[in-house]
């Protein structure tokens, strides 16, 4: 499951940042979806904290689109209690 974004060869040094984009395809059932990553190092060590984005579906439209709209994402820290 580790790696599964194709970054093997890729190496992040101390204080450095990469970007990267992740498509999702979310389900027709509207409601409330949570995604969580953890970054991995190594041995697939998990370091740094977990990333959890919410997306809500919305009811589709009655007229859909073929072009994907844009899904704006906020992203919260979070804190081990």
């Amino acid at each position: 499951m580790y790696n599964e974004l194709g970054l093997h060869d890729q190496c992040v040094q101390q204080n450095e940042e990469l970007n990267v984009t992740i498509e999702v395809k979310l389900p027709a059932t509207e409601g409330k979806n949570v995604l969580k990553f953890r970054l991995v190092h190594g041995d697939n060590q998990e370091f740094g904290e977990e990333v959890i984005v919410n997306l809500m579906t919305e009811p589709a439209a009655v007229e859909e689109s073929e072009t994907p709209k844009p899904v704006e994402v906020e992203q919260q820290p979070v804190t081990d209690v």
